[in-house]
């Protein structure tokens, strides 16, 4: 059973294309932003299930419009990216370069692009 995971793993791994390691390191944005780097990678790739305007809603609660939620969330949402278990079936996977483009969005802090710190805090602070 471990060897089938492992096998699943790496098949899995080797029909995203190129591997992250061959990406032009100078390809990428320096300083990438939510609002022009990653909310449009989050809209294209994960907002047809992940959104609160979704019917029935997110199934899993993480709202991909919102900012604080991606940001505070980020650890597993990288996790199911790199895993590529999502998004799930057929439906198409980042490139190389985009997970490279995210990786220095989280390396660099989760810059918003205009002045915004996200608010993990989960409560209604209204």
């Amino acid at each position: 059973m471990k060897y089938m995971i492992l096998t699943l793993i790496l098949v899995l791994a080797a029909c995203g294309g190129e591997p992250i390691e061959q990406v032009d390191p100078d390809s990428i944005p320096q300083m990438p932003t939510w609002t022009s780097d990653v909310r449009p990678m989050l809209d294209r790739y994960c907002q047809g299930c992940h959104s609160s305007q979704t019917l029935g809603g997110s199934p899993d609660g993480l709202d991909f419009a919102s900012y604080d939620l991606t940001v505070c969330e980020w650890d597993d949402v990288d996790e199911v990216l790199r895993e590529r278990s999502m998004p799930p079936g057929g439906s198409p996977r980042l490139t190389a370069r985009e997970v490279a483009v995210l990786d220095r969005w989280a390396d660099v802090g989760h810059p918003h692009g205009e002045d915004v710190q996200p608010d993990c805090s989960g409560g209604d602070d209204d």
